[in-house]
Parts: structure tokens; sequence; C-alpha cells
């Protein structure tokens, strides 16, 4: 042919130098090029071309929101994904009269709501508290690193319908209250801290609630978290469960509404209230629990949603 030309969709670029076809651009996800060729003014080939492109973007924080409403909306499956640097305290959370604000990033995101992003390459700030930090952003389809120094995870990504993947949670965390509630595409749950305790033994209260994706559950639950009430509540794909440790006494719907089945529970907690244990196990098609203590299976026959011809319990021997 006497000549060859590109075009391609915006904002990506084709250009041809010394026989090699290059692709630049900011976007990610499908882009079709259309390559054709001519001789004489007459079109001899017009072929398009799919091109697959995810790259990896460093974006300073101040010009996030920018950055993001210029790009076209993406799917789930092809997210940008981002570096975002420069991030500080202020922009994870802001108090304002003793009370706690939403902080810049998490309105960013729910903003630009239909741009899907991974942020797996983002780093958080070495800080206390992210509380809510994401939360609600259902835009985010993987989640920032964690940082060493950070206590308190509570609500993080609550509600954040579209992460899939688990994020590393550094030893140091102390409460995950509500962290991954309502993750409703999430599978695997990360594993849990050894430090992890919260206010009052509360740490794991609805961390995984309403995970109606989840599969794998943490293959332990650390010593010192005392309440697991509505821990895996409604999470309806969830068949295997780690045993409960000793220092659990409250297990209010903690594996309600799971697909528990054949499958033996072991609590080696003392639980001596069936209040504390009301629906722990309600919505399961049969599940045999083995306890540490008598006290606990007296209790657990008492609590509501206590089905003796689907549930049955033991001493452990």
């Amino acid at each position: 042919p006497e000549s060859t030309s590109f075009t391609s969709e915006s904002p990506i670029k084709a250009t041809v130098a010394a026989g090699t076809l290059t692709v630049t651009g900011v976007a990610t996800g499908t882009s079709y090029i259309t390559v054709t060729m001519t001789k004489n003014g007459s079109t001899l080939k017009k072929q398009i071309l799919t091109a697959s492109i995810i790259a990896n973007h460093s974006v300073p924080k101040a010009n996030l929101n920018t950055w993001l409403a210029g790009l076209p909306a993406n799917d789930k499956n092809t997210p940008y994904k981002i570096n975002i640097t420069g991030l500080t305290e202020s922009d994870i959370q802001q108090q304002e009269n003793g009370q706690l604000k939403q902080g810049t990033l998490r309105a960013i995101l729910q903003s630009n709501s239909t741009k899907y992003v991974d942020l797996s390459s983002t780093t958080l700030p070495a800080i206390e508290s992210i509380k809510a930090a994401l939360a609600g952003c259902s835009s985010l389809i993987r989640a920032p690193a964690i940082p060493s120094g950070v206590k308190n995870m509570s609500d993080c990504f609550s509600g954040c319908s579209n992460l899939q993947s688990p994020v590393v949670i550094p030893n140091g965390v102390e409460n995950m209250w509500g962290t991954f509630q309502d993750c409703t595409s999430l599978t695997t749950a990360p594993e849990l801290p050894s430090t992890l305790s919260g206010t009052n033994g509360c740490g794991l209260v609805r961390t995984f609630s309403g995970c109606t994706s989840l599969t794998q559950a943490p293959s332990s639950i650390p010593s010192g978290v005392t309440n697991m009430n509505y821990c895996f509540n409604g999470c309806s794909k969830l068949s295997t469960v780690p045993d409960l440790p000793v220092n659990v006494t409250s297990i209010v719907c903690v594996f309600n509404g799971c697909k528990i089945n054949g499958t033996t529970v072991y609590i080696y907690g003392l639980i001596e209230n069936s209040s504390d244990c009301d629906n722990a196990f309600a919505g399961n098609p049969r599940v045999f629990v083995r306890v540490e203590f008598h006290e606990t299976g007296m209790a657990l026959e008492s609590a509501d949603g206590w089905d003796d011809q689907n549930m049955a319990f033991g001493l452990i021997p």
C-alpha cells in the first residue's frame, strides 16, 4: 500500500513509526483502533484492532477529582488503576465540633461513581483511625494498602458493594467493627491481626455482615475478641467457619443466614445467657456445635432461632 493511517478512540492515541504501532493514553479497558491501508486513493483494507489497556497511573490527590472527571465511564472489569500520591489525614477523615466528617478522598470517589477504580497501588496515610474512610464508595474494586500504625478500621469499607479483593490487615489494628459490612462482591475475607480486640472486645461486631458473596472466612479469630454479634450475619454462601475462641462471650446472629450444612462448629468461650446467642445459627440447613462449657450449650438451646431438628450440641472431648 502507498499509505497506512490509524484512527482510534479518544483518549487513546495510536501512532506508527518505523513499522511499530504505539498506543498511548490515560484510559483503561477495551479500545478500538482502525487501521486503513490505501493505494491510488482507494482503500485496500480496513482492519479494526482491539487493544485491552490496563495502565497504572500516578495522580496527585490535588488533581484527582479533575483527572477522574475527565475520563470516560468504565466498568468493574476494567477499573482505572491509580496510585494516589500526597494523601493526608484530612483526605481520610475530618473533625468538626468533635464530630467525624467525611474525608475528601471518599467525597471524590463518590462524586465520580461511574469511574471504577483499583487503588491497590495507593497507600493510605499512617494515622490511627481510618474509620469510614471509604464507606459507600461503590466504585472501589480493589482497596488501598493499610499502613502500620492504623488501629481503628471500623466501617472503613462498609457499603463498598463492588470491592472484590481483600486487603492485608496489619498487626496493630484493634477495631474492625463493620469494616466490610455489605461488601456484597467480596468472596474472601482477609486474615485477622492478633491485636484485634476493640472497645470492650467488640472488634468484630458486624465486620462481614451482609457479605452475600463471601465463601471463605478468616482461618482464625483473635483471642482478644469477646463480642462477635452479627459478624457473619447474612453471609449466605459461607459454609465453613472458624472456631470461636475462649474469650468469646456474645454471638448474637453470628452465623445467622449462613450455609453451614453438616459442619461442626467449636465454641471455646463461656456463654451463660441465651440472650447472648440468640439466632447464632438461625437459617442454617444443619449444624453440630461442640462447646467447652455445658453452660454454653444450655444457653444455645434456650436461645431464639435454635432448631432441635437441624441443630445439636455436644461437649468438646
